[in-house]
């Protein structure tokens, strides 16, 4: 279902021309629907395909315009580690980005950065950590 269809878009999006096709097709706004899934699975395909997607500046711009960056923050707290290391490369690509700057400081991101990195528990995470911190 939406996890195979998430992990099917994630392998296409390796490539450019797919990434690009998968934005003009108006994709973005059901991946970050999928990020409210009660599914670990399904969180850990979407925010995969998510991060993915931020290499383009079109889906940075986008982002913000979507209310996505809640649902990518919570993900900071998730108790799985993928989860954690991808949704801090997704606050790392979106920071790229002015308005999600903008928003991303506004929802106390930094804090909860520094929170993050400063926690032992987050140790195989801290470059990941550090990364979005310094974007």
């Amino acid at each position: 279902g939406q996890e195979n269809g998430c992990v099917i878009l994630d392998r296409l999006a390796s490539e450019y021309v797919h990434r690009a096709d998968i934005l003009k097709a108006g994709l973005l706004s059901p991946v970050v629907a999928l990020l409210a899934s009660q599914t670990a699975e399904v969180k850990r395909a979407a925010i995969r395909l998510l991060h993915r997607l931020l290499d383009e500046f079109d889906a940075r711009a986008t982002l913000h315009g979507l209310n996505a960056l809640p649902a990518i923050i919570a993900m900071l707290d998730a108790d799985f580690g993928e989860l954690q290391r991808t949704a801090l490369g997704c606050v790392a690509k979106a920071a790229k980005n002015a308005d999600n700057l903008a928003a991303l400081v506004e929802l106390g991101v930094l804090e909860k950065l520094i929170a993050f990195v400063a926690s032992k528990e987050n140790r195989t995470s801290h470059v990941q950590g550090l990364t979005a911190l310094c974007a």
